[in-house]
């Protein structure tokens, strides 16, 4: 089978090679950031032969204003942090483009929490940003919680502020005056729950 995986555009389309397996045609998409998803066909009597004849591939895009905020949340001081339940080799991918160093990935939400209270009792005040139901309990635990205003409805309840336009720089524009008045001392962290991204899925055919 020869996969041609669409990354969004045409220009930037990857090739497998017909011998490639099934696991490393996964491992290839999640590389460079993509989930990937390869169904097995039916065969005679509706048992799977196992041949791929399509794939899934889901990602996130990076939001144009992502690394202009993390840059600006460094400069206040504070230092990003990924934490999400996506695969560890998507998360980098991701991390890598908006220059955030540490992540945190394939975490369940409860872990979310855990790593939370793990900073705080390092003795760092700890700001988050999520937009998930998942984020909501470690949005509530930590020092200042900010929604984005595209998350669902659990996650505005559970913050401390919401960021109407669902843009990450909002969160520079909330902390600033809090470092101003000491609320927030450079031994602060941020950390970002998928507040980084957009949804858009693409996918692969043999």
């Amino acid at each position: 089978m020869l996969a041609t995986v669409n990354f969004a555009t045409a220009s930037a389309r990857v090739s497998f090679p017909a011998d490639l397996s099934s696991s490393d045609l996964v491992e290839s998409a999640e590389a460079t950031g993509y989930g990937a998803t390869l169904p097995a066909a039916e065969g005679a009597g509706g048992s799977g032969d196992g041949a791929v004849r399509a794939g899934f591939v889901v990602a996130d895009t990076v939001k144009p204003t992502s690394a202009e905020a993390v840059a600006a949340l460094r400069i206040l001081g504070l230092a990003p942090v990924l934490l999400t339940g996506d695969n560890e080799a998507a998360a980098r991918h991701v991390a890598a483009r908006v220059g955030i160093d540490e992540v945190i990935a394939e975490v369940h939400p409860e872990d979310k929490v855990a790593h939370v209270k793990r900073l705080q009792a390092e003795g760092k005040v700890v700001a988050m940003a999520g937009n998930g139901v998942n984020d909501a309990a470690a949005l509530s635990q930590a020092d200042l919680g900010l929604a984005m205003g595209t998350g669902t409805d659990a996650v505005i309840a559970a913050a401390d502020l919401t960021l109407v336009e669902g843009d990450l720089r909002g969160a520079v524009d909330a902390i600033n005056p809090l470092i101003a008045g000491a609320a927030m001392a450079s031994a602060s962290v941020f950390v970002v729950s998928l507040g980084l991204r957009r949804f858009q899925p693409s996918s692969f055919t043999g």
